[in-house]
Protein backbone atom coordinates (compact mmCIF):
# COMPACT_ATOMS: atom_id res chain seq x y z
CA UNK A 1 0.00 0.00 0.00
CA UNK A 2 1.71 3.30 -1.14
CA UNK A 3 0.86 6.29 1.08
CA UNK A 4 2.19 9.95 1.49
CA UNK A 5 2.51 11.94 4.19
CA UNK A 6 3.14 16.03 3.78
CA UNK A 7 4.13 18.63 6.62
CA UNK A 8 7.05 20.83 8.14
CA UNK A 9 9.58 18.46 10.08
CA UNK A 10 11.08 21.25 11.79
CA UNK A 11 7.86 21.77 13.69
CA UNK A 12 6.95 19.12 16.43
CA UNK A 13 2.95 19.58 15.75
CA UNK A 14 3.16 18.97 11.84
CA UNK A 15 5.22 15.73 12.92
CA UNK A 16 2.94 14.74 15.64
CA UNK A 17 -0.22 15.40 12.67
CA UNK A 18 1.91 13.11 10.73
CA UNK A 19 2.49 10.36 12.95
CA UNK A 20 -0.96 9.93 14.04
CA UNK A 21 -2.08 9.92 9.78
CA UNK A 22 0.28 7.57 9.70
CA UNK A 23 -0.32 5.26 12.44
CA UNK A 24 -4.35 5.15 11.57
CA UNK A 25 -3.66 5.03 8.08
CA UNK A 26 -0.93 1.64 8.35
CA UNK A 27 -0.77 1.03 11.82
CA UNK A 28 2.15 1.62 14.29
CA UNK A 29 5.76 2.32 13.08
CA UNK A 30 8.25 -0.64 13.47
CA UNK A 31 10.82 1.31 11.60
CA UNK A 32 11.73 4.89 10.92
CA UNK A 33 14.54 6.71 9.20
CA UNK A 34 15.04 10.47 9.82
CA UNK A 35 16.26 11.14 6.57
CA UNK A 36 16.01 15.11 6.62
CA UNK A 37 18.35 17.79 5.72
CA UNK A 38 20.62 19.52 2.71
CA UNK A 39 22.46 22.47 2.20
CA UNK A 40 20.29 25.58 2.28
CA UNK A 41 22.96 27.83 1.27
CA UNK A 42 25.96 27.76 -1.58
CA UNK A 43 28.95 25.63 -0.80
CA UNK A 44 31.61 29.07 0.18
CA UNK A 45 33.21 30.66 2.38
CA UNK A 46 31.84 30.48 5.86
CA UNK A 47 31.86 34.57 6.39
CA UNK A 48 29.54 34.63 3.37
CA UNK A 49 26.97 32.61 4.88
CA UNK A 50 24.20 34.59 6.03
CA UNK A 51 22.34 33.92 9.32
CA UNK A 52 18.84 32.90 7.87
CA UNK A 53 20.79 29.81 5.56
CA UNK A 54 22.60 29.09 8.75
CA UNK A 55 19.36 28.84 10.92
CA UNK A 56 17.78 26.91 7.59
CA UNK A 57 20.60 24.46 7.73
CA UNK A 58 20.49 23.83 11.47
CA UNK A 59 16.57 23.42 11.47
CA UNK A 60 16.79 21.13 8.27
CA UNK A 61 19.90 18.73 9.19
CA UNK A 62 19.34 18.58 13.01
CA UNK A 63 16.37 19.95 14.83
CA UNK A 64 14.23 17.75 11.75
CA UNK A 65 15.90 14.88 13.01
CA UNK A 66 15.87 15.31 16.52
CA UNK A 67 12.05 16.06 16.60
CA UNK A 68 10.98 13.27 14.13
CA UNK A 69 13.10 10.96 17.06
CA UNK A 70 11.23 12.84 19.69
CA UNK A 71 7.65 12.11 17.90
CA UNK A 72 8.14 8.43 17.33
CA UNK A 73 10.15 7.21 20.18
CA UNK A 74 7.55 7.53 22.62
CA UNK A 75 5.79 4.44 21.22
CA UNK A 76 8.68 2.12 20.46
CA UNK A 77 9.60 2.40 23.76
CA UNK A 78 6.15 1.17 25.12
CA UNK A 79 5.98 -1.75 22.75
CA UNK A 80 9.78 -2.52 23.38
CA UNK A 81 10.00 -2.87 19.56
CA UNK A 82 11.19 -0.72 16.63
CA UNK A 83 14.11 0.82 15.07
CA UNK A 84 15.72 4.55 13.75
CA UNK A 85 17.93 5.27 11.31
CA UNK A 86 19.29 8.31 10.93
CA UNK A 87 20.97 9.54 7.12
CA UNK A 88 23.46 12.15 7.28
CA UNK A 89 23.97 14.30 3.98
CA UNK A 90 27.19 14.51 2.51
CA UNK A 91 27.35 18.03 2.72
CA UNK A 92 28.45 17.46 6.45
CA UNK A 93 31.56 15.56 5.22
CA UNK A 94 32.51 18.52 2.68
CA UNK A 95 35.34 20.33 3.89
CA UNK A 96 35.23 24.45 3.77
CA UNK A 97 38.14 25.54 1.34
CA UNK A 98 40.73 27.52 3.21
CA UNK A 99 43.18 28.62 0.74
CA UNK A 100 47.00 27.73 1.37
CA UNK A 101 48.84 30.63 1.55
CA UNK A 102 46.27 31.68 4.82
CA UNK A 103 47.05 28.45 6.23
CA UNK A 104 50.84 28.61 5.85
CA UNK A 105 50.83 32.30 7.28
CA UNK A 106 48.85 31.45 10.10
CA UNK A 107 51.30 28.74 11.08
CA UNK A 108 54.16 30.92 10.52
CA UNK A 109 52.42 33.93 13.34
CA UNK A 110 51.96 30.62 15.86
CA UNK A 111 55.30 29.96 15.57
CA UNK A 112 56.92 33.99 17.11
Amino acid sequence: MAAYFMGDVTKLEDLERIRRDVERQLGEVDILVANAGGSFSPPGPLEDVDEASWRASIDGNLTATFLTIKCFLPAMKRRASGNIITVSSSAARRPIHIPRFLTRRRRRESRC
